[in-house]
């Protein structure tokens, strides 16, 4: 199986258990996709605990066929770690920050900033 076939079946399965990114952070559950829109970037973040941690797992695409980006991390204690999609000079960047905190793990959108010029 090629590898673009088989990140394409990767993201099929993944956005069947996927959700939703509300405002407001709520607590996912383990194998349980989070569903990101960047605008013309799309994708999903989920994680698998672990021993040493939680292991979060963020896959990102573009619908016009570009191979898939995989972003992995391992959060432990209360450690966080955000991502951002650039957007036009001055107009900020679309953005999450995935928190692990109290032992559960949340993904939270984050403001747009403006940036200087």
């Amino acid at each position: 199986m090629s590898m673009i076939a088989m990140s394409k079946t990767a993201m099929i399965l993944a956005a069947t258990l996927t959700l939703a990114v509300p405002a407001v952070a709520e607590p996912l559950k383990p194998l349980h996709g989070a569903s990101l829109d960047f605008g013309d970037v799309t994708g999903i973040a989920y994680y698998v605990p672990g021993a040493e941690g939680d292991r979060v797992v963020v896959t990102l695409a573009r619908p016009d066929g570009i191979r898939p980006v995989r972003f992995e991390t391992l959060l432990s204690g209360e450690q966080r770690v955000s991502m951002s999609v650039p957007a036009e000079l001055g107009s900020g960047a679309d953005g999450i920050e995935i928190r692990r905190a109290g032992g559960r793990i949340s993904v939270v959108p984050l403001v747009r900033t403006a940036t200087a010029r």
